[in-house]
């Protein structure tokens, strides 16, 4: 699949959760997350691929992914809306186990 019709998966399901999401076409950072996410309070950087394509994450797309990570945010990478439906639940389980202030620790060890 495409990683166009990926995008579009993945934001109407965020929309339909009742989520803030945007897809980003240009921004003046490049290597930029495809789409970015306002989700309980956090921001999510969500670097979308075409199916099977997960390796072909750039040293920017990288470099971004891990500051984003570093500052406070979540981000990842993922080539499906069902790995990216599962990505989600673990952040929300995360959350909601363990408190906005140890959530980071254990969340993004799984989603970097």
């Amino acid at each position: 699949m495409l990683e166009a019709a990926i995008q579009k998966k993945i934001l109407d399901w965020l929309k339909s959760q009742g989520f803030w999401a945007v897809k980003i076409i240009q921004c003046n950072r490049n290597g930029c997350p495809d789409i970015l996410l306002s989700m309980d309070g956090f921001f999510v950087g969500i670097e979308v691929k075409a199916l099977g394509k997960l390796g072909n994450v750039s040293v920017l797309q990288r470099y971004q992914i891990k500051e984003i990570n570093n500052t406070g945010g979540l981000a990842f990478v993922t080539d499906s809306l069902g790995d990216c439906q599962a990505k989600i639940q673990h952040i929300r389980d995360g959350i909601l186990k363990n408190g906005n202030e140890t959530k980071l620790q254990s969340v993004q060890k799984n989603n970097g």
